[in-house]
Parts: C-alpha cells; sequence; structure tokens
C-alpha cells in the first residue's frame, strides 16, 4: 500500500477565489543531465519508435536512460556517440545516439525552489530555461 496517496496538492491564491490546482513538487536533481539525438536508418514508422529503441536499449544497456520516445534521449551519465545496428526479421535498422548538450540543473532547482518557498515573482535563471524543462519532460 502507498502511503500518501494521492500526495496533498497545496491550493494557494492571492485574488481570494478558490482555487483547486493540479501541482506536484518534483525535486530536481541538482547535477548535470546530458541531451542526446536518436535517429534511426531507415526511419521507422513513428508507432514503431519506442518499441524499437526499447528493444535495442535492452540488447545494448546505455545505464540510466530516459526516451521521449521521438528522438531525444537525457542520460545522468555521460556516454560517447553510439551507433547500434539492429536485426530484425526484416532487414536491420541502425540506431545512432549523438551527444547535444550538457544541462546543468542545480540553476533551474534553485529558481524552483525559491519560487515555491516565497510565493512571488523571482527572477528567472540566467540558462536556457525552456530546454531544460523540456529534459525534465522527458525524465519525469
Amino acid at each position: 500500500m502507498l502511503e500518501n496517496f494521492p500526495a496533498p496538492r497545496p491550493m494557494f491564491t492571492t485574488a481570494n477565489v478558490p482555487l483547486t490546482c493540479n501541482f506536484l513538487r518534483v525535486n530536481i536533481p541538482r547535477k548535470s543531465l546530458y541531451h542526446y539525438l536518436v535517429t534511426f536508418e531507415p526511419e521507422p514508422k513513428r508507432t514503431s519508435v519506442f518499441p524499437l529503441f526499447q528493444r535495442i536499449v535492452t540488447e545494448n544497456p546505455l545505464g540510466n536512460i530516459a526516451f521521449d520516445g521521438i528522438n531525444m534521449l537525457v542520460s545522468d551519465t555521460k556516454f560517447e556517440d553510439k551507433k547500434i545496428v539492429q536485426k530484425l526479421a526484416r532487414g536491420t535498422v541502425e540506431c545512432s545516439i549523438v551527444y547535444k548538450n550538457t544541462y546543468d540543473m542545480t540553476e533551474v532547482s534553485q529558481f524552483l525552489d525559491a519560487y515555491a518557498n516565497t510565493n512571488q515573482n523571482v527572477s528567472a535563471p540566467s540558462v536556457d530555461f525552456g530546454t531544460h524543462i523540456q529534459v525534465l519532460e522527458t525524465i519525469f
């Protein structure tokens, strides 16, 4: 049995209007996350990408990773670019995993903590916040 499920959700407003929001606090890792671009040759049908990738990483483990089901892979460990050839019933497919960027999540985590603790406007971090959030969406 899960304790505290569902998680309590805070209700807060400054407009004196009762408001219930769908908000769950997430602890963002204060570490670097590594973004990789995943491509396939030949390109599979969109509905086949995730099962194909799952099969590839089952046979070729990459460690702690998250995949968005399209082309973005996030890892907590940096590794060399990879080309993996996978045999299929109708030929082979080559999966390329190419390093794109490193995202230090510390500044984003500090910003979100400050915002959550003050419920006021806080200066946004100097990093590319949108891309950092996209990386986080992949892992959560």
